[in-house]
């Protein structure tokens, strides 16, 4: 009666390995904010530091966004070129993946940078 669920994905190798670094980062994450609070002596302090070098941090996502949209552009030329020649039919139903795609980065570019001026 029921449909067996297929969770084969789940458990796929580059699944395993994202989900590892995704802890290892966090994990670095929460390490620099106790060796931060540890220099700073109070977690006010460490407030008021993070605070007061915000720019700094705003250039380096700025930095950082303008090389996730340059490899994108790198990665879409090549994935176009790819895909055009094994599937030169589809070239529309690939606009299309790539407009969803970036519709969302956009939006979650968006998303984080609200975030962190929600929190100030």
């Amino acid at each position: 009666m029921y449909k067996k669920l297929k969770l084969h994905w789940l458990f796929n190798r580059s699944v395993a390995l994202f989900l590892l670094s995704l802890i290892g980062l966090m994990g670095v994450a929460m390490m620099i904010n106790v060796v931060g609070i540890q220099i700073t002596g109070t977690m006010d302090n460490w407030r008021n530091w993070l605070a007061h070098h915000s720019y700094y941090f705003l250039i380096w996502r700025i930095v950082l966004y303008t090389l996730v949209i340059m490899g994108w552009l790198w990665a879409k030329r090549r994935l176009t070129a790819r895909e055009l020649r094994h599937y030169p039919q589809s070239h529309i139903a690939l606009k299309q993946r790539f407009l969803r795609i970036e519709v969302a980065t956009v939006i979650a570019f968006i998303v984080l940078e609200l975030s962190n001026g929600i929190g100030r």
